[in-house]
């Protein structure tokens, strides 16, 4: 029996890709708090293939899907190590939130030792890459050296005011305002993956194939 994401996802993925689709299996990947992420394994015209749904959860922590799918698209198309997106849906007809689909990357997000230093590498040509010249200029741009870290404080700031439940908590508040006082400044502006952890890549064989989760990117300090 089909459960009512799967019934759901069927046709509409059949328009996507283009042929009859028949979904195989369906499950939960993680409990992310941004976005809920679904692995689709499917059967398009007697092809086996595997796609990655990705959800907004109601804006949970000031993001949404908008700018993360056209940095995904933006990098992808200059070759760097990204999912290819294959539909964005920005209303919430369809699933009540908006969500897109993504083909699969083979490789897994478990941390090994050996794959620090590529994925250090994979990192630093994000920092070098020309944002400009790859169409990522639709973010706010630091105008001054501390505006980088500035920028940042306020954002997190508001959104954790956005999202308050009773009384401010007076060491937040004071750390906010310690930042403010002690913002560093920035000598070159970058793009920024903005949540660079260890589950945030897939690897095999030693080498990164997909950096992932894009909620957070911005211009800033690297």
């Amino acid at each position: 029996m089909k459960t009512d994401l799967a019934a759901k996802l069927e046709p509409y993925l059949s328009g996507v890709l283009g042929g009859v689709v028949r979904i195989t299996s369906i499950g939960r990947i993680a409990m992310g708090q941004s976005r809920a992420m679904y692995r689709v394994r499917l059967e398009c015209e007697g092809e086996a293939r595997g796609v990655i749904v990705r959800v907004e959860q109601w804006g949970l922590l000031g993001s949404d899907s908008v700018d993360e799918v056209h940095v995904m698209r933006a990098l992808h198309a200059v070759g760097y190590p990204v999912a290819k997106i294959l539909a964005y849906e920005p209303g919430p007809e369809l699933l009540g939130q908006p969500f897109f689909v993504m083909e699969e990357v083979a490789g897994t997000s478990v941390h090994s030792p050996e794959t620090i230093v590529p994925y250090i590498r994979t990192l630093q040509r994000l920092h070098a890459l020309d944002w400009r010249a790859a169409g990522i200029d639709f973010f706010p741009v630091p105008a001054a050296p501390r505006d980088s870290a500035l920028m940042q404080v306020e954002h997190w700031y508001g959104v954790y005011q956005e999202s308050m439940v009773g009384e401010p908590s007076p060491l937040l508040e004071e750390a906010v305002e310690w930042l403010r006082l002690n913002a560093p400044e920035t000598a070159t502006v970058t793009l920024v993956h903005g949540d660079p952890g260890p589950g945030n890549y897939l690897h095999l064989n030693g080498e990164v194939t997909a950096v992932v989760d894009w909620e957070f990117t911005h211009l800033g300090d690297q």
